[in-house]
C-alpha cells in the first residue's frame, strides 16, 4: 500500500460509495478496507487515524450489514458454548469435591488436586461416581490418584 494516502483512501471511499447501490456489499468492501489498513505497515499511525475517522462515517452500514451480522452471531453462539462448557467443568469439579467432601473429608485436598488438572466433563463424572461408590478411604484414595483404571 505504498503511496497511498488519507487523500486517495478518502476519494476511494467516495467512489465505493457513489458506485454501489447495495448497503450490505458496500459495507464488506469497507470492512476489508478497514482490514488491510489495520495490517498494512506502509501507513503511518496518524494517517491511519485519519482514514478509520473517515471509515466511520459508514459505521452503520457495517452494522446493518448481512454479513457482519452472521459474524457476530457465530461468534455470539460460539462464547455461549465455550461458556457453558466452562461452567458445565466448573460444576462437574464442585461435585466430585462435594461427594469426596461428604463422604471422605480427609481426601478433600487431594479430590480438589486431582479435578483442578481434568478438562474432561465425562472423566469428571465417571471419578465421582467411582469415588461415591468407594467401599473406604484408602479405596477413594487410590482413585483420587488415578491407581485404579475406570
Amino acid at each position: 500500500m505504498q503511496g497511498v494516502s488519507p487523500e486517495l483512501i478518502s476519494k476511494a471511499i467516495d467512489e465505493l460509495a457513489k458506485v454501489c447501490q447495495d448497503a450490505g456489499v458496500l459495507s464488506e468492501k469497507f470492512l476489508w478496507m478497514r482490514v488491510l489498513l489495520e495490517r498494512t505497515e506502509t501507513i503511518d499511525a496518524q494517517e491511519k487515524i485519519e482514514i478509520e475517522r473517515r471509515l466511520a462515517m459508514y459505521e452503520s452500514l457495517l452494522e446493518n450489514s448481512t454479513f457482519i451480522k452472521q459474524i457476530k452471531s457465530q461468534s455470539e453462539e460460539k462464547g455461549e458454548r465455550r461458556g457453558e462448557r466452562k461452567g458445565e467443568l466448573k460444576a462437574s469439579r464442585r461435585t466430585a469435591i462435594d461427594v469426596v467432601e461428604a463422604r471422605f473429608p480427609h481426601l478433600v485436598e487431594v479430590a480438589t488436586q486431582r479435578v483442578r488438572k481434568m478438562r474432561n466433563v465425562e472423566a469428571l463424572r465417571q471419578l465421582t461416581v467411582q469415588v461415591a461408590a468407594a467401599p473406604d478411604e484408602a479405596a477413594a484414595r487410590q482413585i483420587l490418584n488415578g491407581d485404579v483404571s475406570s
